[in-house]
């Protein structure tokens, strides 16, 4: 099978330093001694000053080496995480957007005006990105489910509680694994690198790299919040909007006034199209009642006429 030729490898494995090496930090050519992260055949280093393209790394021409991007991304990541240990995760607060519709607080607070007055004074948006610092952090650990199992990318542990990373460029997780996170109860987070590739493209740095996987929040979002810290959150919003409540003690009233306010507004708007209707019958009355005095005007007009016609005829005027 003839290899992808479109790929350009920013960064391979090094076996002289033993782990991911950007091209701009090894010798030029066949002594760069470098292997592919999927196929691990040996890689060409082509970073001479003097080429025309940009550095990158290259298979041999003969190699039948079929990596994706998307594939190459995951390893990469999966080599530079584990040096890192930290990462940058949004809000779990984020995850409960849709609060108002949760219980207890859609049993609390159902009324749409009260929920959008809410949303106003940013009841759930006071809160900061997480930075979540990791003891240990594993790459495709298997768990077993029943009797099935799976293999999250990444797994990042922190005082025994373990958060799964899932990294991707086109396949997002299928509804399959997401059932077995769900089974499992482990928060997972999933990472865009779409819009990564999008803003450094193929040649990037390890830097542009793990300065993205530890920063940047738009690409991030919550796949799964396990159960204890999903109720935990929800609590804290119920609180907060509590407090709010507490701070402007006349929402609730003012709500009920509001909407009595436009009931009685509707049913003015019905009696006014009731009365329109009502005047519409009578005009069509009026014309009916004033069409058949017409009709009846015309009728004897007719009469008269004849009348004196006869007269005249005969004489008799």
């Amino acid at each position: 099978m003839p290899r992808n030729k479109t790929l350009s490898f920013p960064v391979a494995y090094c076996l002289d330093s033993l782990k991911i090496e950007h091209i701009s930090k090894v010798q030029n050519g066949k002594n760069c001694n470098c292997i592919c992260l999927v196929c691990s055949e040996p890689l060409i280093a082509k970073n001479n000053v003097n080429n025309i393209k940009e550095a990158h790394f290259s298979h041999k021409p003969e190699s039948d080496c079929e990596t994706n991007v998307e594939t190459y991304l995951h390893l990469v990541i999966k080599e530079i995480l584990p040096e890192l240990n930290k990462v940058n995760l949004p809000s779990d607060n984020v995850y409960i957007s849709d609060f108002l519709n949760l219980e207890p607080i859609s049993e609390i607070y159902k009324s749409q005006y009260l929920a959008k007055t809410l949303k106003e004074i940013e009841v759930y948006k006071e809160s900061k990105e997480i930075e979540f610092t990791a003891d240990e952090v594993r790459i495709e650990k298997t768990y077993k489910i029943d009797d099935d199992k799976i293999r999250p990318d990444i797994v990042i542990c922190r005082n025994g509680v373990e958060l799964f990373i899932e990294p991707h460029v086109t396949n997002k997780i299928s509804y399959d694994k997401l059932n077995k996170i769900k089974k499992l109860d482990i928060s997972c987070v999933a990472i865009n690198l779409q819009l990564f590739l999008s803003e450094y493209g193929q040649l990037f740095t390890l830097e542009e790299l793990k300065s993205f996987i530890i920063s940047d929040l738009n690409s991030k979002s919550w796949v799964w919040l396990r159960n204890a810290k999903r109720k935990s959150t929800t609590q804290t919003i119920v609180n907060r909007i509590n407090k709010k409540l507490k701070d402007y003690p006349n929402f609730v009233d003012w709500d009920k006034s509001k909407t009595l306010s436009l009931s009685s507004d509707k049913q003015k708007l019905e009696n006014i199209d009731n009365e329109i209707e009502n005047l519409k019958k009578k005009k069509l009355e009026i014309q009916r009642k004033f069409n058949e005095t017409l009709s009846s005007f015309e009728t004897k007009e007719r009469e008269l006429l004849a009348a004196i016609e006869d007269l005249l005829k005969y004489g008799r005027i």
